[in-house]
């Protein structure tokens, strides 16, 4: 029996060894695959993580950009608000100066009146001796007495600035163009 047996267990010495390197063999691969599945759901966990880190990033650079649009158009509506303010005041300056042009032609205009006015009404009381009362060419009663406006329509005013009070008898006043020249206001 053990000559016919011989064979047989030489036979599976040899299977058994081969299948031991078989495993042996298979058992070295599956721990090299184990290594690199390791490997690769590290790798999977890294980039899970850095998406998620670029994820944070997008969501924080959506946020900045919408709060930068916010404080952008806070600024062009500020701007174009001073824009107009700018515009307005220009306006204005521009409006001052064209009345104060106008107050300027009208005191000329007033002064070279009253010369002219005071020059004949001097004349017309020299040659008559009276004081200086009549009506210049707007129908103002103006009244002088040598060569100082006292009254203007009946209201008494000193026209010589070296004195400091008022005659007796009449109302200090301190302009006379709102009275003298009521023009309407130009448009």
């Amino acid at each position: 029996m053990l000559t016919k047996d011989y064979p047989i267990h030489e036979k599976l010495e040899v299977l058994q060894g081969t299948s031991h390197h078989q495993i042996s063999d298979l058992e070295a691969e599956l721990a090299q695959l184990r290594a690199f599945k390791d490997e690769l759901q590290k790798y999977v966990r890294e980039l899970e993580q850095t998406n998620d880190d670029l994820e944070r990033a997008k969501r924080a650079t959506v946020v900045s950009l919408e709060d930068f649009e916010s404080r952008l158009n806070q600024a062009i509506e500020r701007n174009a608000f001073l824009e107009s303010e700018l515009d307005e005041k220009e306006t204005l300056a521009i409006t001052v100066q064209r009345m104060k042009d106008e107050a300027r032609d009208l005191r000329h205009e007033l002064d070279a009146q009253s010369r002219t006015d005071s020059s004949r009404n001097y004349n017309t009381n020299s040659l008559n001796g009276a004081e200086g009362i009549g009506e210049n060419d707007v129908g103002t009663q103006v009244v002088m007495h040598k060569d100082r406006l006292l009254s203007v329509d009946g209201d008494l005013t000193q026209a010589d600035s070296s004195q400091t009070t008022p005659a007796k008898g009449t109302r200090e006043q301190t302009s006379i163009v709102p009275k003298l020249c009521k023009r309407p206001a130009p448009r």
